[in-house]
C-alpha cells in the first residue's frame, strides 16, 4: 500500500506533517502492511489536503480523523474510490473530535481521502488512521503461523523424548556393565578363594600322609626291639 500527498498540496506547502507510522503486523518474518497513522497540521479553513492509500478489493477498510491540540473540533473527510463512484462525506458529531468509517473495499485501487476542518487562530493538529486489511488472510496467516507452532512443539517434544530414551539406555548400559564388573570381580574373587582353599588342603592332607607314615615306622620300629628282647 502506498500513501502519496496530492501534487498540489506538495506545491503549495500547505500541509505539514509532524508524524507518519506505517502499521505493519510481522509473522514469521513476514511483514503484512495494515495501514497508516499520519498527524499533521491545518493552517486555514480553506485547505483540503487529500491523500491516496492503495486498497485491495473486499478488505475492511477504515479511517479515523481526530483532533490534537483542541478539546473539540469541527472536522471531516471524504472517502473517494478509483473508480469515483463511490464519494461520501463523514462529519464529527458537534460533541465529538473524531470523524470515522468503517466499511469493506468494493473496489480496489488508490481510494482519495480529503480532509476539512474549521480552523480559527492557531493551526489545528491531526491525527489521520487508515487501516485496511484482509481478514481471512490474516486468520489464514495466524493459523499457519499457529500450525508452525504446533509442529515445532510436537518435533521438539520428540526431540526431548529421543534424548531420554538415550540417556536412558545409556544409563542402563552403564549400569550393566558396572554389574558386569562387579560380577567378574566376585567371580575372581570366589575363585582366588577356591584356590586358595584348594592349596590349604592339599598342605594339610600331606601334613596328614606325613603324620601317619611317621607314626605307623614308630610303631613298628618298636614292635620289633620289643621283640627281640
Amino acid at each position: 500500500m502506498k500513501l502519496l500527498l496530492t501534487t498540489a498540496i506538495l506545491l503549495l506547502d500547505l500541509v505539514v506533517l509532524t508524524h507518519n507510522l506505517t502499521i505493519i503486523h510481522v509473522i514469521d518474518g513476514k511483514k503484512h502492511k495494515l495501514g497508516d497513522h499520519i498527524q499533521f497540521e491545518v493552517r486555514s479553513s480553506s485547505e483540503m489536503p487529500c491523500f491516496y492509500e492503495t486498497i485491495e478489493k473486499d478488505n475492511s477498510f477504515g479511517v479515523t480523523l481526530d483532533v490534537v491540540n483542541r478539546e473539540s473540533a469541527d472536522l471531516q473527510f471524504r472517502i473517494t474510490s478509483p473508480s469515483k463512484q463511490f464519494s461520501e462525506w463523514y462529519k464529527s458529531s458537534p460533541d465529538s473530535s473524531r470523524a470515522q468509517y468503517d466499511g469493506i473495499a468494493e473496489e480496489e485501487g488508490d481510494y482519495e481521502i480529503c480532509i476539512n476542518a474549521y480552523v480559527s487562530r492557531t493551526p489545528l493538529r491531526l491525527n489521520l488512521g487508515i487501516v485496511s486489511y484482509s481478514k481471512p488472510k490474516i486468520e489464514q496467516v495466524n493459523a499457519e503461523h499457529h500450525m508452525g507452532k504446533l509442529l515445532e512443539e510436537v518435533i521438539s517434544e520428540k526431540l526431548t523424548s529421543i534424548g531420554n530414551k538415550i540417556f536412558q539406555t545409556f544409563a542402563h548400559v552403564r549400569v550393566g556393565n558396572i554389574r558386569i564388573k562387579k560380577d567378574e570381580f566376585i567371580q575372581e574373587t570366589n575363585l582366588n578363594y577356591i584356590d586358595t582353599l584348594s592349596v590349604i588342603q592339599t598342605l594339610i592332607m600331606i601334613l596328614c600322609s606325613v603324620t601317619q607314615v611317621y607314626f605307623i615306622r614308630n610303631f613298628f620300629n618298636d614292635r620289633k626291639n620289643k621283640v627281640r628282647i
